[in-house]
């Protein structure tokens, strides 16, 4: 009977299926306080130790991702599901690299793997204070190997389109919204099931992806549990040496002041105000067709389906913050982050051409952003037009003190250490064995949410920081509004005969 009935299912609502029974899975998995018992120095203990935290993070991601995709916040779930598909490639690797030491005989290779991924300080991404390159470290290559053997990398692009703001994430989807050919006439069609013939491409692709991601943890995770055992036939001189401690050099110093209660209340009701704001100013119609009008009206509308993005991902950040689900809501800060940026990297191309009296410099960064993509299809892989801009030059844009907290949020959300071991371990135990030497749970080892506490203030003071950018850049584009028209009226009598 059940059969029958499963039969009669679409495909959507068949992975959905998969994924709520997938998510209780993981809930029946859950190790609700982690004991010290599971953090001894031996690698079958850190194995059991590191796929606990990973569920947590997995749990909170997905719960949360489902829950935006059914209430139609796509784009917000969308971000979830991309951390959610790193998560998961992440163990995917540890249980690989665990089979590899099983094979070969010694546990080198897993003990190198849970260095770098469980227990040391380092920045994942390669992302200090005191670092002057802007690019990453081979922390990037690392997690797109990790994807690609996942058999993730795929989909995890396609995501990147959509939580970063480029075409798939901005003008596609806010002016596109009800209309499944934005994606289709980019070439993504085929990637979406042929039975699926809903208006939203993108919600399938993010229960498609999510299911994936579920189904590759939730192998991993039974692997691990089933064969990490095997690890104890080995020698205690091998399988016994511990693993290298958490670094004392501030290679990794994450110690944002706490906000105080009176600080919170301030930040977080200046945050209420601007999402209010935004909610009535925000245009409630969009149409492609302005594209084809002139660059001030290209402008506006560009800011209007911004708006639209980064109004979004605020109301469900703070939504997350007041829950104390600061996973969830990191994910969702750091793209208002991009999405501030974005902006303020088109209003400096504004202030160019207005001062060069060039209308050609801001045009063709408006086409960039409307229509770029980070992975362009390859018959227009020549077209530059086609390639966005890079997240990390918008950021290049912003001060100092944002750019460092836009480089933490990364270290949460990507499968490093500090986002995995150390924030679900200190959740229940910033005095565990794991983390006395980690220079910002050393300070206050008797507050067992020492890192949960400034990872919410954080969260605070970034998302404030994120609105508060974007409606200054928001204001300067309208007051140069009428100068903008001025250069273009000028570009047009030059061409005139």
């Amino acid at each position: 009977m059940l059969d029958s009935a499963r039969d009669t299912l679409s495909p959507s609502s068949k992975n959905l299926l998969s994924i709520e029974h997938n998510i209780e899975w993981i809930t029946s998995n859950l190790i609700l306080e982690i004991s010290k018992e599971f953090l001894k120095e031996d690698i079958s203990s850190h194995l059991y130790y590191y796929k606990s935290c990973s569920a947590h993070k997995m749990y909170e991601l997905s719960l949360a991702a489902i829950a935006f995709v059914e209430v139609g916040k796509t784009i917000a779930a969308a971000n979830l599901i991309r951390a959610a598909q790193e998560t998961a490639a992440a163990l995917h690797y540890v249980a690989w690299t665990m089979f590899e030491s099983l094979n070969i005989g010694n546990t080198t290779s897993i003990r190198t793997c849970l260095e770098k991924l469980a227990v040391r300080a380092e920045a994942f991404r390669g992302f200090t204070p005191n670092s002057k390159a802007s690019e990453p470290n081979d922390g990037v290559e690392i997690l797109k190997q990790m994807l690609k053997e996942a058999d993730l990398d795929q989909s995890h692009k396609l995501l990147s389109e959509v939580v970063h703001p480029n075409a798939l994430g901005t003008t596609a989807f806010y002016t596109c919204i009800d209309n499944e050919t934005s994606l289709a006439h980019l070439g993504y069609k085929n990637f979406i099931e042929e039975e699926h013939n809903h208006q939203n491409g993108l919600r399938d692709i993010c229960i498609i992806s999510l299911k994936e991601a579920l189904a590759c943890f939730r192998a991993s995770f039974m692997n691990i549990q089933h064969y990490r055992g095997e690890l104890d036939r080995y020698p205690p001189y091998d399988q016994k040496v511990p693993l290298s401690p958490w670094v004392e050099p501030n290679l990794f110093p994450f110690e944002p002041n706490v906000l105080s209660l009176s600080q919170e209340k301030s930040s977080l009701e200046f945050i209420r105000r601007f999402i209010k704001y935004l909610n009535v100013t925000l245009v409630k119609e969009l149409n492609l067709e302005i594209f084809k009008a002139g660059v001030p009206s290209k402008l506006l509308h560009y800011k209007s389906v911004m708006a639209h993005r980064i109004h979004e991902l605020s109301v469900l950040a703070l939504e997350k913050i007041e829950e104390n689900k600061i996973m969830v809501a990191m994910c969702l800060i750091r793209a208002t982050m991009e999405t501030a940026s974005a902006l303020k990297y088109i209003q400096k191309k504004m202030d160019n051409s207005l001062r060069e009296k060039d209308i050609n410099i801001l045009d063709g960064t408006l086409k960039k952003a409307a229509y770029g993509l980070k992975n362009p299809l390859e018959s227009f892989s020549n077209n530059e037009l086609l390639k966005s801009q890079h997240v990390n030059v918008f950021l290049k844009k912003q001060d100092e003190k944002f750019r460092m907290d836009y480089h933490f949020l990364c270290e949460f959300i990507h499968p490093a250490p500090i986002g995995i071991t150390g924030f679900y371990t200190c959740l229940k135990h910033s005095n565990s064995s794991l983390l006395l030497n980690c220079s910002y749970c050393k300070q206050s080892t008797k507050n067992k949410d020492i890192l949960r506490s400034r990872s919410k203030s954080l969260c605070i003071r970034a998302l404030g920081d994120s609105l508060a950018c974007f409606m200054e850049e928001e204001k300067i584009i309208q007051q140069n509004m009428m100068r903008l028209v001025e250069v273009c009226i000028q570009a047009i009598n030059r061409n005139q005969p």
